[in-house]
């Protein structure tokens, strides 16, 4: 019997060794459809993909790269990452202007989630390799100094124990994972032909509710919707400003015009965000009105809207019909 526990502790260990060595060598093999969509990105800011001579530039969030087409605008390239906080917009568009055409117009946008939380440091800027090992240290030595939990927590034990596990990597546990590489190829693919444009959600229609309800918001006992404890109002983690103001600034000292916009959230979330005790979505929107307003060569729309539930493809992004909606009415406004 112990002969055979052993047996079988060798085996699982060497197939822990393998899976590891695999999602380790060859990430486009075995991660998600997340990693293409993050490497092409990268490759495109670090000039793997030639020389970019994009006149405008779109940088966001998943909301961004889904809702804003840059096959409608023309000249356009979007270099939005899904998940992504100033933090890695900052550093990857800082190495886009060194190996690629600077462009004159940069259309910039972040959800109110993107301020004050990271959920993608630890499982995607670090996993993948995004970002350089010094930009690695540089957020470590920022997030400490500012003493900020959403990402100090990033460099604690635990999370160095699970960047190296067997358990980090078997995402979506299952062996026929092993394959991914046709897929993922596919997806990077079509990521260049549509220059950086990706969509997310794909339903006609999604009523349900965003993280910003669901960070928010909880049902109690009674099937009555209360804020969560500790979360009543709109509070910027201190890493993620930092780097915004750092981002700002470069696009400044950089001499590019910014157009700021403010992705539609769909109804359902709109309405349920009414329910906050403070002006949650007018303390998002005031917090980065403020940051632009001693700086020039900028335009935009701080308040956020609402489409219906019709045009969003999940609780967060615009499908097919919203993205054409949203982009058109951005060409009207700021393009004509």
């Amino acid at each position: 019997m112990l002969r055979f526990i052993l047996h079988t502790g060798v085996l699982l260990g060497a197939f822990a060794l393998i899976i590891q060595a695999i999602s380790m060598l060859f990430p486009m093999s075995y991660y998600n459809q997340e990693y293409p969509m993050w490497k092409y990105q990268q490759e495109v800011a670090m000039g793997e993909q030639g020389k970019k001579e994009a006149r405008k530039v779109i940088l966001g969030d998943s909301r961004a790269m889904a809702g804003i087409r840059p096959d409608l605008l023309g000249n356009t390239l979007s270099l939005c990452v899904g998940g992504a906080t100033p933090v890695e917009l900052y550093f990857n568009f800082k190495r886009y202007i060194v190996m690629n055409q600077k462009p004159d117009t940069v259309i910039f946008s972040l959800t109110p989630l993107h301020f004050y939380r990271q959920d993608c440091f630890y499982h995607r800027t670090r996993k993948y390799d995004f970002l350089e090992d010094w930009m690695i240290d540089s957020v470590k030595q920022v997030a400490f100094a500012l003493n900020d939990p959403e990402y100090t927590s990033a460099f604690g034990l635990v999370n160095k124990i699970k960047l190296l596990s067997f358990t980090s990597k078997m995402v979506d546990m299952n062996v026929s994972h092993l394959s991914r590489y046709g897929e993922n190829k596919a997806k990077y693919q079509a990521m260049s032909e549509r220059n950086g444009h990706s969509f997310f959600g794909t339903k006609e229609m999604d009523d349900g509710y965003n993280l910003e309800v669901t960070d928010h918001l909880e049902m109690d006992e009674s099937g009555q919707w209360k804020v969560k404890a500790g979360k009543e109002k709109f509070v910027v983690s201190k890493v993620n400003d930092y780097y915004f103001k750092k981002l700002l600034d470069l696009l400044r000292d950089e001499n590019i015009f910014i157009v700021w916009v403010t992705m539609p959230m769909n109804r359902a979330s709109y309405d349920k965000l009414k329910l906050m005790p403070t002006p949650f979505l007018q303390d998002y929107s005031n917090y980065v009105k403020a940051n632009f307003a001693e700086r020039d060569r900028w335009i935009g729309d701080f308040e956020v809207g609402f489409y219906e539930n019709e045009y969003f493809g999940d609780p967060a992004h615009l499908n097919e019909r919203g993205s054409v909606k949203f982009t058109e009415a951005l060409i009207e406004k700021y393009f004509r």
